[in-house]
């Protein structure tokens, strides 16, 4: 656990709650705050863009396979070469961010963002497509990790469950505005015309965040401060620039406690397996995930819908998701203070997931493998639209409290243990997801909802585990060199 934290979350700490809004966390207002994580939530290669980046290209994948002149498989390769690219950009931007700072990364994730959508929206082959889309998600592949680096500079950890949720729940506008622009702009016009417009946006977002996002990474605790200390002290100049080894933050998955989070977000990500649409918006890794299923051919041809109208059916697992992000902060917070006292226990704020890990994602998601099957007309497609609904809160209650624990256990290394987390489960997911049609194909609709359920539940075993025995697990295991 870093020194910075105000307030102690091992039990051996004496730091009382008095000292938490002095120190590094009183370095900004409330009010500019909460404007640092609107801007970092809203911004392109933050977190809402890329939510839209990935999220418009579900709808558009048909076209996209038309225009090019080759199967919607091949496209679907796009997709495993994003999630490779952004786990990968993911690991270095966090490292870097470790060490120069917040802000750098930004400024130079962006106008790769920028390049990238530029290079999609004029792609005239499968090469070129694959290639663009992977320097894409170079560009977004901050969002997640070092956002949450953001939120951990700027709240000490009994108020950061709720700043974490707004976090997210900016970025989860995405599910609301992605899927029905990119829907609309497949059906009624050209996919390319979204890429483009993601380059303005981009850009003017690079200058909003060249004038207005300071570092918040706290006075002293980037490696370029203590590197420029240490070349003052020989009386020598400090290196210009470092190479770090980027794959660092894997090492953080030594970490018996940020392992079991890995694996336990499996109860969450299970889903896209028949149902992409409850993950759309989470982060950069749900949406690229959401765009290896072939929605189209599932809900698409059982209700007989166009890429307009399927763009529509995502809205309620937006909306699950915008209201399940603040309300999941707020839960772990308070689960986080159960106690009362001085001394704050991490494992209690994976508490808050009960619900949502262990009831509304494993049921909703076989409830809704039952209904596509079972239920025709338009009955079976509000009980859908029910179920990504509850889906969309189920998640957020059990991801926010994760994502907000990672950030307590390593609270020094925050971005990267997110990196870690979001980077290792994307690599994983890459290598199996082109199983999940054939998979459908063999089991069906049902069984893999079945099978959905089972693994989720398995998930959320693993949390149990955390939950119970977490500290001792810590404890074991020192992460902070």
């Amino acid at each position: 656990m870093d020194a910075l934290e105000s307030t102690p979350l091992l039990a051996d700490s004496s730091t009382t709650n008095d000292d938490v809004c002095s120190g590094p966390y009183a370095r900004f207002t409330s009010r500019r705050k909460v404007a640092l994580v609107v801007l970092v939530g809203w911004s392109p290669s933050c977190r809402l863009e890329t939510v839209i980046v990935a999220g418009s290209f579900i709808p558009a994948i048909p076209q996209i396979a038309k225009d090019l002149d080759v199967g919607a498989a091949a496209v679907s390769l796009a997709i495993s070469v994003t999630l490779i690219s952004e786990s990968l950009g993911s690991l270095v931007a966090s490292s870097y961010s470790t060490f120069y700072g917040r802000r750098p990364v930004y400024l130079v994730a962006l106008p790769i963002l920028c390049a990238g959508s530029l290079g999609v929206a004029s792609s005239s082959t499968i090469t070129q497509l694959l290639l663009w889309r992977s320097v894409q998600a170079l560009g977004m592949s901050p969002g997640f990790s070092v956002g949450a680096g953001v939120v951990g500079d700027l709240y000490p950890a009994e108020h950061r469950g709720l700043a974490m949720g707004a976090f997210l729940g900016i970025a989860l506008l995405g599910p609301l505005l992605a899927p029905v622009v990119g829907g609309y702009a497949s059906h009624y016009g050209s996919w390319r015309d979204m890429q483009c417009g993601l380059v303005g946006a981009s850009l003017l977002t690079l200058l909003i965040l060249y004038l207005d996002l300071p570092e918040t990474s706290h006075t002293g605790t980037t490696g370029a401060y203590k590197a420029r200390e240490a070349a003052d002290l020989q009386g020598s100049r400090p290196p210009r620039f470092v190479l770090i080894n980027c794959l660092r933050p894997l090492g953080l998955l030594r970490s018996p406690n940020v392992l079991a989070v890995v694996c336990g977000t499996i109860v969450t990500f299970i889903m896209l397996l028949i149902y992409p649409q409850t993950l759309a918006g989470f982060c950069v890794l749900t949406t690229n995930f959401a765009l290896l299923v072939p929605i189209n051919s599932t809900i698409g041809d059982r209700y007989d819908l166009n890429a307009f109208l399927i763009g529509l059916c995502m809205v309620p697992s937006g909306l699950g998701n915008i209201i399940g992000a603040p309300l999941a902060g707020r839960l772990s917070d308070k689960a986080l203070s159960r106690r009362g006292g001085d001394v704050l226990c991490p494992e209690d704020r994976l508490r808050a997931t009960i619900l949502g890990a262990g009831f509304l994602v494993p049921l909703s998601a076989l409830s809704a493998g039952l209904i596509v099957q079972l239920v025709p007309g338009r009955l079976g497609l509000a009980l859908n639209l029910l179920c990504f609904f509850m889906n969309g809160i189920g998640v957020e209650l059990t991801l926010t409290p994760l994502a907000a624990y990672c950030i307590d256990i390593l609270h020094s290394r925050s971005a990267e243990v997110i990196a870690a987390n979001s980077g290792f489960r994307s690599l994983l997911i890459s290598l199996t997801i082109g199983s999940v049609v054939p998979l459908i194909s063999k089991l069906g609709v049902i069984g893999v909802g079945v099978l959905s359920a089972g693994v989720a539940w398995a998930g959320f075993g693993l949390i149990c585990v955390t939950i119970c025995y977490g500290k001792s697990m810590r404890v074991n295991v020192n992460m902070d060199e």
